[in-house]
Parts: structure tokens; C-alpha cells; sequence
């Protein structure tokens, strides 16, 4: 069953509840997907993109969000629960899922698409992968996060997913996400370090970080492979040069490793940054709600941030860059298209 769902665009942000952040454009449609719970997302361009929820739905979009294709990757959706996605062009695509056959046991299945999306090929695993951040580079060459009970390995592919190799280097137990630059691959490494990837996990670089061994990095993030950002909870730090040398800064907020896929925190160049926080709180009930959300811009670095008031019973929700300047915000009633004013 393949059906459209056509968002009308109108004017959503006319309230005191909106953002109107500084440098950026924002614009909005409809976007219903109650009946999907999104695990991840991958676009490819600034129009084609895929969601995938925990029950082998599957939503793709060629023009921006503006209307949505939905599908099923499998003919009983119930029996799938899907954790990554991956498409390396128009036509050629993963997904990641764990299947319930009918004597109850759970097997790996890698999906595979040659037509967009239209029908998949499956390879079962034995063995069940818990992927995460899966990324094909190509049609053979592949990289995800094997997250398990008692940590996280690296698992690299070299023919299209048909085996995967453990990969030698130990992670910290909280791992949860690889981090893309391009190519290159990052990831939290054990004993408060940071590796880095230029050759699709193969070979990695281990880039040392101001921590004692009584801290944690609670975040990182890297704009190009010189500049980043390093969140160990009670200090912030920034690096000019790769990591070589870290420089001791004051954020206003702190940052975590993005869990896929949520990018709540980007340089669109080395002055211009931005950031979203959520603020939740228990406000009646067992568990947390929604309070707000601020969003805090630079144009100098990061070296001082300005905040926004907070935008009461607001959510981006998912956030994923497309580019530099581009991020399509995806939340449980707008898709919101964030165009950074040149």
C-alpha cells in the first residue's frame, strides 16, 4: 500500500509561541505523522528525503517536504523494527531492522533498494546487529554502531552489507552515535578520547581531549576537521587546529553527541552557529513534559551567544542539515524549513 500525503503551506509562525531567530528564515507545512514513531532519516538532497519509524514505515519526500509517500518496507510492517537508513543516491538505498519471524525469534535484516524506495531485497543476519548510524559511502563500502547491552563496536562492510567486520577500537560503554563530516568518520572513544575516520572506519586517529579521568564527554562536535567543540558537562572547550590543542570557552548551555537523528547544534561557517535546547520539566504525571524550547545564535565563533526568550510549548523536533545553510525541522505537526540569510 503506497499512499500521498500533500501538506498545504501556510503561515504557522504568526505567534508569540514561534521562533524569530536572528540570520535565519524559517517557513513551515503540515506534516501528520502520529501513526509513525521516526528511528532516522537521511536526505539525500534539499528535496529527496526518507523517514523510517520503529514498524517498517517508510515516508519519502521529493520536493522539500511539501507532500510525503507513505509505504512499507515489509508486507506485515509489525514484524520489523527499523533503527537506520541509508541511501547513497536516487535509487540506491539501506535500512536496517530487526525481524520477528512466527516461532518468535529475532533476526538482522539488511534491506536493500534499486528503485527508490519502490521494492527491497533483504539479507538476514544470524547474528542480531543492533545498527545504528548506519552510513554507506558506496555500493560495497559501509560503516554503523553496533549498540549492545555491554557497549558499542564499530562494524564496517566492504561488499554491500552481505558481512560486517568488528572493528578494533574500544568505545566508550554510552556510545549511541557516529558522528559525519562528509567521509570522515567520529567517533567517543574509550578513556575520554575521540577517534576519527578518514577511510570508512578501516584505519582510525585518536585525538586526545582535556578530560581527567573523572569526567565524560558529554559532547563533541566538528565543523570541519579543524574546528570543533568539546562539552565535558562542567567545561566547554574549542579547537582550532584539529584537536592538537583545546581552548577552554563558556557555553551558555550544554550539548550532547547528537543521538541520531537529532542535530540540535551547527556551525553553518566558522562564525555563524546555532543551537536548540529543550527545557522539560514535570509539570503533572509521572513523566516529563515539554516546556519550551531557546535557541542560541553566535556570529563570532562561539566566543559569546546570544538567547532567545523561550518559545513556550515549542519543538523543532528532528533536525537534520542538509548543507551548511539548510536544516529541515520535522515535529509531530510542521515540517520546518530553516534557510540560513545570506
Amino acid at each position: 500500500m503506497v499512499f500521498t500525503l500533500s501538506n498545504c503551506r501556510k503561515d504557522n509562525l504568526n505567534n508569540s509561541s514561534s521562533p524569530n531567530i536572528e540570520g535565519w528564515e524559517i517557513d513551515s507545512t503540515d506534516f501528520i505523522y502520529s501513526w509513525v514513531s521516526p528511528t532516522d532519516i537521511d536526505f539525500l538532497n534539499s528535496k529527496i528525503g526518507y523517514i523510517i519509524g520503529t514498524n517498517g514505515d517508510l515516508l519519502k519526500t521529493t520536493d522539500s517536504g511539501k507532500s510525503w509517500v507513505k509505504s512499507y518496507i515489509e508486507k506485515d510492517s509489525s514484524a520489523v523494527m527499523t533503527s537506520s537508513i541509508s541511501f547513497i543516491n536516487e535509487t540506491t538505498g539501506y535500512i536496517y531492522g530487526y525481524y520477528n519471524v512466527l516461532n518468535g525469534n529475532w533476526y538482522g535484516v539488511l534491506y536493500k533498494t534499486s528503485d527508490g524506495g519502490e521494492s527491497w531485497t533483504k539479507k538476514y543476519y544470524s547474528t542480531v546487529y543492533h545498527l545504528h548510524s548506519m552510513k554507506f559511502y558506496d555500493s560495497n563500502n559501509g560503516i554503523a554502531l553496533n549498540v549492545i547491552n555491554s557497549g558499542a563496536t564499530i562494524l564496517t562492510t566492504s561488499n554491500g552489507g552481505l558481512s560486517w567486520e568488528v572493528g578494533s577500537v574500544e568505545l566508550d560503554p554510552s556510545t549511541y552515535r557516529l558522528f559525519f563530516l562528509g567521509d570522515i568518520c567520529y567517533v567517543t572513544g574509550k578513556n575520554q578520547k575521540i577517534l576519527k575516520s578518514v577511510d570508512h572506519g578501516k584505519t582510525w586517529q585518536t585525538i586526545s581531549t582535556p578530560v581527567s579521568s573523572s569526567r565524560f564527554i558529554h559532547g563533541f562536535y566538528f565543523m570541519n576537521e579543524d574546528i570543533g567543540f568539546l562539552d565535558l558537562g562542567e567545561k566547554q572547550y574549542k579547537t582550532g587546529n584539529g584537536g592538537s590543542i583545546w581552548t577552554e570557552i563558556k557555553l551558555p548551555f550544554y550539548f550532547d553527541t547528537p543521538s541520531s537523528p537529532y542535530e540540535n547544534f551547527h556551525f553553518s561557517n566558522t562564525n555563524d552557529g546555532i543551537a536548540f535546547m529543550m527545557v522539560t520539566g514535570y509539570i503533572g504525571g509521572d513523566f516529563p513534559s515539554l516546556i519550551g524550547t531557546y535557541v542560541y545564535t553566535t556570529s563570532d565563533g562561539g566566543n559569546s551567544w546570544t538567547k532567545s526568550d523561550l518559545y513556550e510549548k515549542f519543538s523543532f523536533g528532528i533536525v537534520v542539515y542538509i548543507s551548511d545553510n539548510l536544516a529541515y525541522c520535522i515535529g509531530n505537526k510542521y515540517v520546518y524549513t530553516l534557510q540560513k540569510k545570506l
